[in-house]
């Protein structure tokens, strides 16, 4: 926010960090190889600590870089706690954008190209369409 709390302003030093992680996961880089990049030029987390592949990946799934407020609801849960549910409703233009959406969809793709773990040899139809409401990744089988 500005200083008459009217407006948001991008602070271009922690701006110009987040578009070196994009740009360096656009050159093909995967978040191991950003994280040590980025420790070994010195560069911090805005709150201070190092950057961790976990800090990584949120930076780069953070539809705000874009400018973008998705709505959420509110819950309260049994034992008292709030949790926020994301919603389909999208203010776009919302924040400064400092992430083209071309740059933020082409990160978003080589996320969803990345293998991970094993897969299961069973092909089944339904393979790949329910996401978690919490956290939007893809539900998997469980024999458990």
């Amino acid at each position: 926010m500005n200083a008459d709390k009217s407006e948001y302003e991008v602070i271009e030093e922690k701006a110009e960090v987040v578009r070196k992680v994009f740009q360096m996961k656009l050159d093909g880089m995967g978040a191991d190889s950003i994280v040590r990049s980025l420790r070994k030029q010195g560069i911090k987390t805005s709150s201070g600590r190092w950057f961790n592949v976990g800090t990584v990946r949120k930076y780069l799934k953070n539809e705000r870089v874009m400018g973008w407020l998705r709505k959420s609801t509110v819950v309260y849960t049994d034992d008292g706690r709030t949790e926020r549910h994301p919603t389909n409703q999208v203010i776009k233009d919302y924040y400064p954008a400092i992430i083209s959406e071309e740059d933020f969809n082409a990160v978003q793709m080589s996320f969803k190209k990345m293998t991970s773990g094993k897969r299961s040899k069973i092909a089944t139809p339904l393979r790949g369409l329910m996401e978690c409401p919490k956290c939007g990744r893809v539900m998997t089988l469980s024999n458990k």
